[in-house]
């Protein structure tokens, strides 16, 4: 029984460590670089502008930073669907996924 516990608890450490890797360095990174965008370009150093000028750097800079949101959205949809794999396909010493036993439950 004990060797049976110490391998569960292997094993469960060891889902831990990958769930901690890929949130961190797949979601969460992702997460901050789209917190620091910036989507609005007021570059306090450019020349006066007119409203038409202003407007049109805007458009330009939503445009090109929608794009990247996109991208970033995309990839950290992705590292979820991976994340809810990884846990739902886990299991320990051939026994019933842990997402089988909970669908059975």
């Amino acid at each position: 029984a004990s060797a049976m516990s110490s391998m569960c608890l292997r094993a469960v450490k060891e889902l831990m460590g990958r769930v901690r890797d890929l949130t961190e360095n797949r979601i969460e990174r992702q997460i901050r670089v789209v917190g620091a965008m910036r989507l609005l370009d007021l570059d306090p150093a450019r020349e006066t502008l007119s409203l038409d000028e202003f407007l049109q750097i805007q458009d330009t800079r939503l445009r090109e930073q929608g794009q990247r949101l996109r991208a970033r959205a995309g990839e950290i949809e992705e590292a979820v669907g991976d994340l809810v794999e990884l846990i739902g396909t886990f299991t320990i010493a051939g026994r019933v996924p842990v997402g089988d036993a909970q669908a059975q439950a």
